[in-house]
């Protein structure tokens, strides 16, 4: 059955393909426009210690006297990943309809064979009917002209 397999690989693609497309999406809603450098030196509640380890991890050199830079909006990478997976997800759904309908055809086509079969057995043995009937109205036809014909040997005469 490779249509059926062929119709399941298609399926089991498109599901994938939704998946990734709505986890990319919850990705790119869930994603802060503010960077984690801005976060850690404006929180008040960060403790100095942290303030420094993270400024010594960066290269700063004084941390109090850092203004870290206004972070700009994120702006998502995955947009064009995201059309590329929809695209994909579309290929998909076209060959799913496709598997599907071969695959209607196909069991159309089985289901018919036995209507088929039966329809040709019909056909044949009202064939086989005719025939016999038109056998043993010939038969009769031929059994007629031999009582005719037997007078007409019995008599007398000359016969050429």
């Amino acid at each position: 059955m490779l249509v059926f397999e062929e119709s399941t690989d298609c399926s089991e693609s498109v599901d994938a393909l939704n998946r990734a497309i709505q986890v990319l999406n919850e990705k790119d809603d869930n994603i802060a426009g503010t960077s984690m450098l801005q976060l850690s030196m404006n929180d008040k509640r960060m403790p100095a210690k942290a303030k420094s380890l993270i400024s010594a991890f960066l290269g700063l050199d004084d941390a109090d006297q850092f203004e870290p830079p206004e972070a700009n909006a994120y702006e998502s990478q995955s947009g064009g990943i995201i059309e590329m997976l929809k695209k994909l997800k579309d290929e998909f759904r076209a060959k799913l309809g496709q598997c599907q309908k071969e695959e209607m055809n196909r069991a159309h086509a089985v289901n018919m064979m036995p209507q088929d079969l039966t329809d040709s057995i019909d056909n044949a043995n009202k064939d086989i009917e005719e025939k016999t009937a038109e056998k043993e109205s010939k038969k009769e036809k031929i059994a007629e002209d031999k009582k005719e014909l037997l007078p007409a040997m019995l008599l007398p005469g000359p016969r050429f």
